[in-house]
């Protein structure tokens, strides 16, 4: 392919031509156009256009010019058709690399981009992106003609640096004190936007930065450096968040509950290393506390209407259902019980939790909804995130103490009879055929897990919860021996994973053979045959 004598694209190639920027017949509007028609073509894959821009001399150099330049700090007067201008490039270059092969780039470009990195200028538009979230903030997004721009250029510049994480050589993007940089300024970018939440502009804006901090931290987790800053910075923008409206905040709420999550899980923290603990535990219990209700809700509404059926999961795909159910694995009900889980670890003697615990009835109201959605074998992965949790709290005496004092076993005894059948042939029915697939989320599992807290309950509670325990092997106790006899000939993940489950049961249940005696002695029996 060749350029035709009166082809459009030799106009553009002019346009964009570094020594003819900024002069009086190339304004910027005129250039904005000329690389907005560009990043048309390479939207839309008009290959043959393409091809021959690529072979031109100097394209990328010419192209990318802009991106080297220094643009004077954001404010009312500043040229907005410069930023768009900007942000196209970005997206024609993130567009470029995405889809042509890596060994494919044009040696032009990959100078280009090495020129890119090597100039520093990943630094600098970092700062300059910090710098516009700080000016929309101070003016409260008051003006609206320049909002387009700015998210434009926070979308590009997005766009680019989530490209650069996954094709880090040839952005030339691996410097661990780079990707400190970066990660602080997005982290202040979004703290400073979500810090105002009665602004739209903000929220929009502060959300478009969340979704970048989310997949930054956890790419870069392991060079961050100092956690507890980047949880106090979290924490404000969780706080931000939760005072701003709820239904527009949804998802952005989930992601800060995800990037809070992953960073409590990149260093084992104690409570006193966790800048406002308490504030933040409280935050994420009154959050759950409003979540789980609206989906014990939303469960019996469906009850009522006759939706439910027996083996519905809620793991449906389709936006429609995302939006309606609040059973979704990266929902904010279920990332809340699992942030909830994460923070409980921290405290070692369960001092805190049970302080909210005392504020804010959230215990109860999660069983109510864990009971409802056993007995109906709906909203699995908020079951399945709940027992986690409850697992986690009764490690220590006093959490376990609570776990049986809100009613563990009137919500999970009775209700656990739904979530599995009993063979007629003795044999424990399963579908996991490797370690992948029985870690998933699945009603046996949630079987598994109600064991375990089981065990645990009673491992911790000792004679305290002895009656409980022993109703609920009465309870399972035809389940129980089919395990252990099935274990015997079946030697499949999920049957020796339940086992293993049900005899460190067993084994908690040992400490009490009198009282196991008196009140099942023929199970007793059964399992010693």
């Amino acid at each position: 392919f060749s350029l035709g004598e009166w082809s459009c694209l030799q106009v553009v190639l002019e346009l964009i031509d570094s020594k003819q920027q900024e002069r009086y017949w190339c304004p910027p509007l005129l250039h904005r156009a000329a690389i907005a028609f560009l990043h048309a073509l390479w939207q839309d894959r008009r290959d043959s256009a393409m091809l021959v821009l690529r072979t031109k001399p100097k394209f990328w150099e010419n192209l990318t010019n802009p991106l080297f330049g220094t643009l004077p700090p954001p404010s009312e007067s500043s040229e907005l058709s410069v930023l768009d201008t900007c942000a196209l490039i970005m997206k024609i270059i993130c567009l470029e690399i995405y889809y042509v092969v890596k060994g494919s780039l044009d040696q032009s470009l990959k100078d280009t981009l090495k020129n890119f990195s090597t100039k520093k200028r990943f630094a600098y538009w970092s700062e300059y992106v910090k710098l516009l979230a700080y000016h929309v903030a101070e003016t409260e997004g008051s003006s609206c003609a320049s909002v387009t721009e700015y998210q434009m250029l926070i979308s590009a510049w997005r766009m680019l640096l989530i490209i650069s994480t996954s094709h880090a050589d040839i952005m030339h993007l691996t410097d661990s004190a780079v990707h400190q940089q970066l990660f602080l300024d997005v982290l202040n970018g979004t703290k400073v936007l979500l810090l105002v939440p009665m602004s739209v502009s903000c929220l929009q804006l502060g959300s478009m930065l969340c979704t970048l901090l989310l997949i930054l931290l956890k790419q870069w987790k392991s060079e961050l450096g100092s956690v507890d800053k980047i949880i106090n910075s979290l924490t404000q923008i969780l706080e931000g968040v939760l005072q701003a409206d709820q239904q527009m905040m949804e998802k952005t709420k989930a992601k800060v509950f995800s990037a809070l999550i992953t960073v409590l899980q990149m260093k084992e923290m104690k409570v006193n290393e966790i800048p406002q603990y308490s504030q933040l535990v409280l935050s994420v219990c009154e959050t759950l506390q409003d979540e789980v209700i609206a989906l014990f809700d939303q469960t019996r509404h469906s009850l009522t209407l006759g939706d439910a059926t027996d083996d519905k999961d809620s793991m449906e795909t389709d936006d429609a259902s995302r939006v309606k159910h609040k059973d979704q694995r990266d929902g904010v009900c279920v990332l809340g019980l699992h942030l909830a889980k994460e923070l409980c670890e921290a405290d070692e003697d369960g001092d805190y939790w049970l302080q909210v615990t005392r504020k804010v009835p959230v215990l109860p109201t999660i069983f109510a909804a864990l009971e409802i959605s056993l007995r109906v074998k709906q909203n699995l992965h908020f079951t399945e995130a709940s027992l986690h949790l409850l697992l986690t709290l009764a490690r220590t005496q006093q959490g376990a103490a609570a776990v049986a004092g809100a009613g563990v076993t009137q919500s999970v005894c009775l209700p656990l009879l739904s979530v599995y059948q009993l063979s007629t042939n003795g044999a424990i029915q399963t579908s996991a055929s490797s370690r992948k697939s029985l870690d998933a989320p699945s009603w046996p599992g949630v079987y598994r897990l109600s064991m375990s807290l089981m065990e645990r309950l009673l491992k911790t509670l000792r004679y305290n919860f002895l009656t409980e325990a022993l109703d609920f092997v009465g309870v399972h106790q035809e389940r129980i021996l089919q395990c252990l006899n099935a274990v015997r000939t079946v030697q499949s993940l999920a049957c020796l994973e339940e086992a293993d489950h049900t005899v460190g049961f067993i084994l908690q249940l040992s400490n009490f053979t009198k009282e196991w005696h008196f009140h099942l002695p023929q199970l007793m029996r059964d399992m010693q045959v």
